[in-house]
């Protein structure tokens, strides 16, 4: 299973990430459209490596972040993660 960080966007302005774990992206990509009420239009997915999904924790996965709860996880990744 990996984990995919899905970017939604409304405008053209980022309103949603969802951080979902699949088998797949374009199976992460049905499964929060089917289980979340994002109001928005799909912009990009990735897939995390390993050590980065390793550190997303728990009680993001699966659900809508916000765009200020995305960019404070992307911070403490970054502060997290060995360069």
């Amino acid at each position: 299973m990996s984990r995919f960080w899905l970017t939604y966007n409304h405008s053209d302005r980022l309103l949603a990430v969802v951080i979902a774990d699949s088998s797949s992206l374009n199976n992460a990509r049905i499964r929060a459209a089917g289980e979340i009420d994002l109001r928005a239009q799909f912009a990009e997915g990735h897939e995390l490596d390993m050590a980065t999904a390793a550190l997303v924790p728990a009680p993001l996965i699966g659900r809508m972040l916000s765009p200020e709860e995305a960019h404070e996880l992307l911070d403490d990744l970054e502060r997290r993660i060995p360069k």
